[in-house]
């Protein structure tokens, strides 16, 4: 390795960690609703994860992302996507809500498979959960952020807490129940499940996105 290339690896190193600084100071502003809001649901949930590249900061992988949206918008049967990281930024992806399982199934097709393993050096994975009904508890003032998401098998939330956005109550693909909560930031979600004994994973979530009508 030359000088010069080290000087630039160092870098863009140092500039990553001030974006992780500034971008982990990110206001998300939210209005509560005056009452829950609790609907029955028979959609999909699909849970992505693709190997992100060691030199891929956060503030790049979602700028990527924040570039992709009108192509998520306009899929057909997508009402929703969480765009995601796992919380130790390892892997980078999406928490999709769809109306139907074939309609998941159509988008993460064998293409999809063997373009994240020609891309990425590894394939992607998709995980696939049955939503039994959905919680809205507030609702953020914009798209971007730093969310937080949480998949829980500790059914411990039916009240409004602070900081939470929305609960949706799954069944995985073992069918054993579980909850995925959605929260305001980090913070909120870690000072909820502090105490919690069932094992969890958790998603950082810097964009949230509708289909658009």
């Amino acid at each position: 390795m030359t000088t010069l290339h080290f000087k630039i690896l160092v870098s863009t190193f140092v500039f990553s960690i001030i974006l992780m600084a500034c971008n982990s100071s990110e206001k998300v502003l939210i209005t509560n609703l005056k009452a829950s809001i609790t609907r029955s649901e028979n959609q999909t949930l699909t849970i992505s994860k693709v190997k992100k590249p060691w030199y891929a900061w956060r503030g790049l992988v979602a700028n990527k992302m924040e570039e992709s949206i009108p192509e998520y918008q306009a899929i057909d049967g997508l009402n929703r996507k969480f765009y995601s990281f796992t919380a130790n930024h390892n892997y980078f992806g999406g928490i999709y809500i769809w109306k139907e399982k074939t309609d998941a199934e159509k988008w993460f097709n064998p293409t999809w498979f063997e373009r994240t393993e020609k891309k990425y050096g590894k394939k992607g994975e998709v995980f696939y959960y049955t939503i039994e009904k959905v919680t809205e508890y507030a609702t953020p003032n914009q798209q971007k952020g730093r969310f937080w998401a949480v998949i829980s098998y500790e059914n411990n939330i039916e009240s409004v807490v602070n900081g939470l956005l929305t609960t949706l109550h799954l069944k995985d693909a073992q069918n054993k129940p579980c909850v995925l909560s959605v929260w305001q930031n980090e913070d909120s979600a870690k000072n909820h499940f502090k105490d919690a004994k069932q094992i969890y994973e958790e998603f950082d979530i810097p964009l949230m996105i509708a289909h658009s009508k």
